[in-house]
């Protein structure tokens, strides 16, 4: 038999710590005192990212709280992955007898109840009363506690794994792609780093480049076309997934479980179809952010924020989905617009970039292919794991499904 399962109110089980913002002049960007998250912005999967430090901290949260979001949108929680300073926007919370990790789970399987405690009209808010009131249906047993946060966290820890080695393999190529493309250290006909042993090198628009190399224009090698227009109430005869802004801001690949479906008629989405190796390029919000199509999948079309870049070579497909990447920021530079910054064709069609030969393409292809494939392996199985989770997520913490 397992424990006895409980009805709860937060403020009998559990420590309440609201946030309070420091002055200003306290926060820095150099490390000095403790993290500082102000809100649900800092927030990641699991754990807050830190962008700012407190050198002067007013109310603190220790390693392993649950750290809640009190600030429109209200509701969202991370864990707090080691001591930090925390705003108006956050309250920590732990357990006075329990697992904490229990208690995040428990909190956000309850995300959407908030919406009926939070107050205000145009910023949304939860206050020390709301989350002291809020009721909750948990094991009395510490040991079921336990038991129940350690099978939803081993799917976490997965996924955190993936995640880490996908962040390494992405510097990886990064800096392969630095070093033959930037450095000039490509390997010459002898194996040997092209620049450090004498390669020959021509002048052109962009400065010396190695002997055989092109400059082109992005409009010369490849084609351009703006995403498609669509209404919130439209729908149509057939069912597609659609890329939007924030899903190429979330991950450089495409991963088809994540986006959303609509409805919109087959002849009106047919021209904005995606095909495998399709660059995606953000044109507003993001300027210059970019994504690249590696699945076969030919039910996907992309959003009018997104400009879709189809090179005529494919050889080219990974040595210009990195340059486009490398010369972000001068995208950003070309960008114009007041409110909201924008690139367009017209800007992208103009961009310069060198053209290596086919024999060092096709060699960057060998070293490259493989560490793409391994973490579009990895994030397709974390979407796997992601999705085991969040079935088991309300049965395990509503007590449907014990564990003993």
């Amino acid at each position: 038999m397992g424990s006895e399962w409980i009805n709860a109110k937060l403020g009998n089980i559990c420590n309440i710590n609201m946030g309070q913002s420091p002055k200003s002049e306290t926060y820095n960007e150099n490390g000095e005192g403790l993290p500082f998250y102000q809100g649900r912005t800092d927030f990641g999967d699991r754990k807050p990212k830190v962008t700012k430090y407190c050198s002067r901290p007013i109310k603190i949260a220790e390693k392993g709280e649950v750290l809640l979001s009190v600030r429109a949108p209200v509701g969202d929680v991370n864990i707090a992955n080691s001591k930090c300073c925390i705003g108006r926007g956050i309250a920590a919370l732990s357990l006075i007898k329990g697992d904490n990790r229990f208690l995040y789970y428990l909190l956000k399987v309850n995300k959407t109840r908030w919406d009926n405690y939070s107050s205000g009209t145009v910023f949304p808010a939860i206050s020390k009363d709301d989350i002291k009131n809020f009721e909750v249906y948990i094991p009395s047993d510490l040991i079921e506690q336990q038991k129940i946060a350690s099978i939803l966290s081993a799917f976490d820890d997965k996924i955190e794994i993936n995640n880490e080695m996908n962040k390494t393999l992405e510097e990886i190529a990064q800096a392969i792609f630095k070093h033959w493309f930037i450095d000039f250290e490509f390997p010459n006909e002898n194996g040997e780093p092209y620049k450090s042993s004498g390669g020959e090198f021509v002048d052109s628009e962009l400065g010396p480049i190695p002997k055989g190399w092109e400059v082109k224009k992005l409009g010369e090698i490849g084609q351009f076309k703006n995403g498609i227009n669509y209404g919130r109430e439209e729908s149509g005869d057939s069912e597609y997934k659609i890329v939007n802004v924030r899903d190429l801001v979330t991950t450089d690949y495409i991963i088809p479980s994540r986006l959303d479906t609509i409805n919109i008629d087959k002849r009106k989405a047919n021209q904005y179809l995606l095909k495998e190796g399709d660059l995606l390029i953000v044109r507003s919000a993001n300027p210059g952010e970019i994504g690249i199509n590696m699945n076969g999948d030919s039910n996907l079309i992309y959003s009018s924020f997104i400009i879709r870049f189809r090179l005529y070579d494919k050889l080219q497909l990974f040595y210009l989905y990195f340059s486009l990447k490398n010369i972000k920021q001068k995208l950003e530079i070309y960008s114009n617009g007041t409110t909201l910054k924008n690139i367009n064709q017209q800007i992208l069609k103009e961009v310069k970039v060198m053209i290596p030969t086919k024999n060092i393409l096709q060699k960057f292809n060998v070293i490259i292919s493989p560490i793409i494939e391994k973490i579009i392996a990895s994030n397709e199985q974390n979407e796997k794991l992601a999705k085991i989770r969040d079935t088991l997520l309300p049965k395990l913490i509503s007590g449907e499904i014990r564990v003993m």
